[in-house]
């Protein structure tokens, strides 16, 4: 079998073997969880590379089933981090560090919905 495997699916294989993670899994790494978004609720959604499948040379949308809450300018971390845990589950990625959560009104009617939060991943 000759087959080239990318760090990432070595490292996604090797998760993939335990059980999916939940919000308990993460670390809350942006410092604070203020907002300006108005009281709410808000999908979160993130671009990453899809490590679940042999083309990882594609930026792929990933939205969370979990919308995030919102109320008084704060973030509810919970909501947050849950939905955190469903996209990493569902792109693959190993990283267990939320390092941005951000409120974003996006100006291009390419992203649907154009109000969301975004999330990004460190390792």
């Amino acid at each position: 079998m000759d087959r080239y495997y990318t760090k990432g699916h070595v490292l996604n294989y090797m998760a993939r073997r335990s059980q999916m993670i939940d919000y308990t899994d993460l670390n809350w790494c942006v410092g604070h969880n203020k907002t300006e978004a108005p009281d709410g609720e808000y999908p979160v959604m993130c671009q990453k590379f899809d490590y679940n499948t042999d083309n990882e040379s594609d930026y792929v949308w990933f939205r969370a089933k979990t919308k995030v809450k919102v109320s008084g300018g704060l973030i509810d971390l919970e909501t947050a981090m849950t939905a955190s845990a469903e996209i990493i589950n569902e792109c693959g990625y190993w990283g267990r560090f939320i390092e941005h959560f951000e409120f974003t009104q996006a100006v291009s009617t390419s992203v649907k919905p154009n109000v969301y939060f975004y999330v990004n991943f460190g390792s």
